[in-house]
């Protein structure tokens, strides 16, 4: 069994989390199936801000279940503005300084290669930008 990660964009944390069921066919922005919000997202954003991991552990938005807490297969999740944000800012330069050392990380297991990562953060960096331009929320969409 897998776990899946989808990321789309929401006006609020309702509409998010009403995706829970059958996930997030009608959204207001392209879908990105990405990473782990909770470990790897944050590893991310500590790279991105050239911070320490532990600081993106304070921001109480970080991976909010939004989506009823009863449900067994599927959740969703809210992401804080300062990722998306840091995702929106990043150049494409700077996506590619960061899938350097994020690609060792050990969450990847040494499976990962930057040049893997790419275009995956490049599609999820669109994705944050587009949230930001319409001032809608990001949020992950969790199935196993």
């Amino acid at each position: 069994m897998g776990v899946s990660y989808t990321y789309f964009a929401a006006e609020d944390d309702t509409r998010a989390g009403a995706a829970v069921d059958d996930g997030p066919g009608d959204t207001l922005a392209p879908v990105v199936m990405a990473f782990d919000p909770v470990v790897q997202a944050r590893t991310l954003m500590a790279l991105l801000a050239d911070g320490a991991y532990d600081a993106t552990t304070r921001d109480a938005d970080w991976a909010r279940l939004v989506s009823p807490p009863d449900h067994e297969w599927a959740w969703v999740v809210s992401m804080p503005a300062s990722f998306t944000a840091a995702l929106a800012e990043a150049t494409p330069e700077r996506v590619a300084e960061v899938a350097v050392p994020w690609s060792r990380t050990d969450e990847f297991g040494g499976t990962a290669s930057p040049e893997d990562l790419l275009p995956v953060l490049h599609s999820w960096r669109d994705l944050a930008r587009t949230t930001t331009a319409r001032d809608l929320g990001l949020y992950c969409w969790t199935t196993l």
